[in-house]
């Protein structure tokens, strides 16, 4: 059977947030006056969402733990007031509107809160490519729970096996297994490399898929075959 929609991630997937999630951490420290941390620092420590990000960037500064929640909230200031200045990756527009032509579904899937991804799409031009956007919040968890992917093939009628992700990250591959989607995942993301690859190689179904960017993710898509999930 042909792939009948797609999940896609947002950050590291669709567009490069980390320049703007590291300035507004930065942005923070300055509040505090404690160091700020280097981009691939705040690399490492994202994808579980800002509340892991603070209380990881707490502990190496010897602050108390129970600091973490007020803090949570600065940060997100800072960071709806950094946002916009996020960029799609050169090759998305492009592949969107390939999808967009074939009439293929698209949810957008995101640790991000639901109204953070959607300011995003919206200021980037794209929001209308997606027939849903399911935030952490929305689906009550964060990938690897697979809730939001079992939510976004609820939301299009369709079983989980028949709607693919299409992520970045280890995460994004354990939730499409817990789910039963197939998964594709872009090596030029915000994953780790070495990660990908023994996740690629583990026997688990579905089969990771790993490509260089969106757009071969997109190939995969549109693809006459149908993708292998064993």
């Amino acid at each position: 059977m042909k792939i009948q929609a797609a999940a896609l991630d947002l950050d590291g997937t669709l567009a490069d947030t980390m320049g703007e999630i590291s300035a507004a951490l930065a942005d923070l420290a300055q509040d505090l006056a404690l160091p700020a941390w280097e981009r691939d620092r705040v690399q490492a420590h994202t994808g579980q969402g800002s509340a892991h990000l603070i209380a990881q960037w707490l502990a190496a500064a010897g602050r108390p733990a129970a600091e973490a929640p007020a803090l949570v909230a600065r940060f997100q200031l800072h960071y709806r007031q950094r946002a916009a200045g996020s960029a799609l990756y050169p090759e998305v527009r492009a592949g969107l509107a390939r999808l967009a032509a074939a009439g293929l579904p698209l949810v957008c899937t995101t640790n991000k809160l639901q109204a953070q991804a959607e300011a995003l799409l919206r200021a980037q031009g794209i929001a209308e490519r997606f027939v849903a956007v399911i935030g952490a919040d929305t689906a009550g968890a964060r990938k690897p729970d697979p809730a939001m992917l079992r939510q976004a093939a609820a939301r299009l009628g369709l079983a989980p096996q028949d709607l693919t992700l299409v992520g970045d990250s280890g995460n994004d591959v354990r939730a499409a297994r817990a789910a039963g989607c197939p998964v594709i995942c872009l090596t030029r993301g915000y994953g780790r490399r070495e990660e990908l690859l023994a996740l690629q190689a583990e026997p688990a179904p579905p089969r990771l898929h790993l490509v260089a960017d969106f757009a071969a993710a997109v190939d995969l898509l549109l693809a006459p075959a149908p993708l292998s999930s064993v």
